[in-house]
């Protein structure tokens, strides 16, 4: 399964909860003005950080230094190359999941 992350970049810095694999994760998205790029860190919902400040970087595999547990089981990759006001539309995040990958 391939799931597109549907995301709204209303302000520079904001937080959706999202479902993948049956498993909530938050999301927290943030725009660096200096460097022109979205950073991602991802949570359980209890609040503990399993990814902090990955870069969102076009067609990379953002969770495969990460250990298996607690992160999804899938990937999450950037299609597109993301601006403060495209995330979400012309730059799409992408949950892979495991029987996809």
């Amino acid at each position: 399964m391939i799931l597109e992350i549907p995301v709204n970049p209303v302000r520079s810095s904001f937080t959706q909860e999202t479902d993948l694999n049956g498993t909530t994760y938050v999301l927290l998205f943030r725009w660096n003005a200096r460097e022109e790029a979205w950073y991602l860190t991802l949570s359980t919902i209890d609040s503990v950080i399993i990814a902090a400040s990955l870069k969102l970087v076009p067609g990379a595999a953002l969770l495969r230094h990460i250990p298996e547990t607690p992160r999804p089981p899938g990937e999450l990759l950037l299609d597109g190359v993301a601006t403060r006001a495209n995330l979400g539309t012309e730059a799409r995040l992408i949950y892979i999941a495991p029987e996809a990958a």
